[in-house]
């Protein structure tokens, strides 16, 4: 499109340009329109805490208990609730994806689990994805996991130590921990670390590409799939901005 014609266009349409030249790590839909979604922006932002806190992992080892606890919270817990985030997005964008091209006759009541509306959506494009298997059980903890740290209630001492005992339980940790400190059995939540934050971002990933295909959406672009490295052109934001 020329510059003439850009600056003639409307707010909305210069607004859609800039969409269309400036985000294209955001999905297109597969009758080719600009759809705004945030499945992938979400994983790449658990995948960008899990790795902050990686670094402060390490850069603390062996100090103890002290105020770096308090980061290695915040990126934890910030990893795993945008790890289930990621997962809710994708499916947000399969039900729009199939109510546009007619396979599903109405949207789904908001009142319906997440889950549950992935599993009728499985159903309804002669799929599989069974409950109690594998990618489905994985992320159904990832779901108990986020809902436990977003809705957390006070414990006596006891009571949270059954309480992180379950956690580790449903995210299957069975490797040694990498914690900040000595103390893990002191760490706020128990369960703050990078072998649960990885846990987290594979077990929404597995779902969300095993999700997609019954439903036959396309994968993620191969420019999120790094677990290590962000998307090329993406750079990290300056303390100032």
């Amino acid at each position: 499109m020329s510059e003439r014609k850009e600056e003639g266009a409307s707010p909305k349409s210069r607004i859609e340009l800039a969409i269309a030249a400036e985000l294209p790590a955001l999905n297109m839909s597969v009758s080719g329109e600009h759809i705004i979604q945030l499945t992938s922006q979400h994983l790449m932002a658990a995948r960008h805490f899990s790795n902050e806190l990686r670094r402060h992992e390490d850069e603390h080892r062996g100090e103890g208990w002290g105020s770096h606890i308090s980061y290695t919270c915040w990126h934890g817990s910030a990893a795993i609730i945008l790890a289930f985030a990621s997962v809710e997005a994708a499916v947000n964008q399969a039900e729009a994806e199939l109510f546009r091209q007619r396979k599903l006759a109405k949207r789904f009541d908001k009142a319906v689990p997440t889950l549950q509306r992935a599993r009728e959506m499985v159903v309804l494009c002669n799929g599989s994805l069974p409950c109690g298997e594998e990618p489905y059980q994985s992320v159904e903890d990832l779901r108990l996991l986020r809902n436990d740290i977003i809705h957390f209630k006070p414990r006596t001492s006891e009571e949270f130590l059954r309480w992180r005992s379950e956690q580790l339980r449903r995210s299957k940790k069975r490797t040694a921990l990498r914690p900040a400190t000595d103390f893990d059995t002191e760490v706020m939540l128990g369960c703050m670390d990078t072998v649960i934050t990885e846990w987290a971002i594979r077990s929404a990933r597995a779902f969300i590409d095993r999700f997609w295909a019954e439903v036959g959406l396309p994968p993620l672009k191969e420019t999120l799939l790094s677990d290590r490295d962000p998307p090329q052109g993406w750079t990290e934001p300056s303390p100032s901005d």
